[in-house]
This record gives C-alpha cells, structure tokens and sequence, in this order.
C-alpha cells in the first residue's frame, strides 16, 4: 500500500466551500415579494442549506413571520432581524441589498435549486476532506473507505 504524504497546509483544504450568495439572497427577496411561497420554499430547502449568516437569520425570521404574522415585507424583517440578534451585525444595510436585487428575483425556484445544490456541494466537499484528514492523520484507509462507500451509496440511492 502506498502512503501519500499532503503538506501541512494546502490550498485544497483550506479552500472556501461553494457558496450560492446571490441565489440565498434571490430567495429571500422572492419571499418579500410574494410571502405565500414561504411553504412551498420550505418544501425545497431548509435554513441550514443557507451558508450565509445574515440569509439564514433573513429566511428563518420571514418563516417565523409568515407563521405569526401571515406577512412578510422588509420593514418587518428587519424589525425582526434588529429584535432577534444580540449582534450589532448591520442589518439595515443587509435589508437595503435585499431590496436592490428585488426587481430580479421572480424565479424562487431557480434561486432555491441553487441554495440546495451549494448546500449539498458544501456537505460532499466536507465528508471528502473529513476522510482526507483522517488518512493524513493515521486513520486505517480501509476503515475511511467503508464510510465513504456508505455514505456515497447514500448518495445515489438520493
């Protein structure tokens, strides 16, 4: 059996995961616009398919919202994002972005598909970078390799 040795430090280790920043954002500005998709959105992705911080807090607080409330609208939102968050994070100007993109964002699910498939991307990249770091760091390869194979069995069955 050969031992690969990787650097201490590499790019693909430490690269970002993929993000879909305008796709989060497209979401959430499809929900200002016509709140009553926030059911159907739902049935497509979850908060934690949201890698953003601010987007997730947005999407999770217009379900609360819509839930509560049975309206969504930015001026809400960000009552709700100011109320809910300890952290001084600029939730205005996060809002203001939101409702510059608006005129762009009638096809939630487009934008949706997109905050999934990053998701799912980010989700592969970290149990394939977990199995490359157990090997870097002793693991016994066949023990990685029958998770892997579970855990990719798993996901053609998807």
């Amino acid at each position: 059996m050969t031992v690969y040795q990787l650097p201490a430090k590499s790019e693909l280790l430490d690269s970002p995961p993929p993000t879909a920043r305008e796709a989060e954002l497209g979401v959430i500005c499809s929900i200002l616009l016509e709140p009553e998709i926030i059911p159907q959105v739902a049935k497509v992705i979850r908060e934690y398919d949201f890698h953003g911080y601010d987007t997730r807090r947005a999407y999770t607080l217009s379900r609360w919202l819509y839930r509560t409330t049975g309206n969504v609208d930015s001026k809400a939102l960000l009552e709700a994002l100011q109320k809910n968050d300890s952290a001084p994070f600029g939730w205005q100007k996060f809002v203001e972005s939101i409702i510059e993109v608006m005129p762009h964002s009638q096809d939630w699910r487009r934008f949706a598909d997109a905050v999934r498939r990053a998701a799912h991307a980010r989700w592969m990249i970290g149990t394939l970078l977990d199995a490359v770091r157990a090997l870097y760091h002793g693991a016994n390869p066949q023990t990685v390799s029958v998770k892997l194979d579970r855990l990719l069995t798993r996901e053609r069955k998807r």
